[in-house]
């Protein structure tokens, strides 16, 4: 019973932080060379990922993060990009079109656009259209 009381749901915060540690995990990097890079005492950056002491990453920070993580080649498409600022509270135009088509963001793949962040939507919402015929049973 304790472990269920401990257990709890993960947030859209918890989800970002994975995404960056196994980012980070395929590209062979180190959370500390993510804090080097950044500029940020990796003791910091660890508090900040972790939400520690009431640090949190500024919107910023999570940009600088996306790029960096571009730059290692850790992310590689767009959608990748897009669902980690989305996790952060963020929306794809936090990049301007001019960050977009500069690099180290420009060399990511390009998402098809659909009125809604990432390349997922589309599927959802073709496969709900197929599955909710209505008959007089229903």
């Amino acid at each position: 019973m304790n472990s269920v009381a401990h257990t709890q749901p993960l947030t859209k915060f918890d989800h970002f932080r994975e995404k960056v540690r196994t980012a980070l995990r395929q590209s062979g990097r180190l959370q500390q060379e993510l804090a080097s890079t950044l500029g940020i005492d990796a003791q910091v950056l660890s508090r900040k990922l972790h939400g520690a002491k009431k640090s949190f990453l500024t919107h910023a920070e999570v940009k600088q993060i996306i790029k960096v993580l571009a730059s290692w080649d850790a992310i590689s498409t767009r959608a990748e990009a897009i669902e980690l600022l989305s996790l952060m509270g963020l929306r794809e135009e936090s990049f301007s079109d001019q960050e977009w088509n500069a690099e180290p963001l420009k060399r990511l793949e390009p998402t098809p656009h659909t009125g809604a962040p990432g390349a997922a939507a589309p599927v959802t919402n073709a496969s709900s259209a197929l599955l909710v015929p209505s008959t007089s049973l229903i």
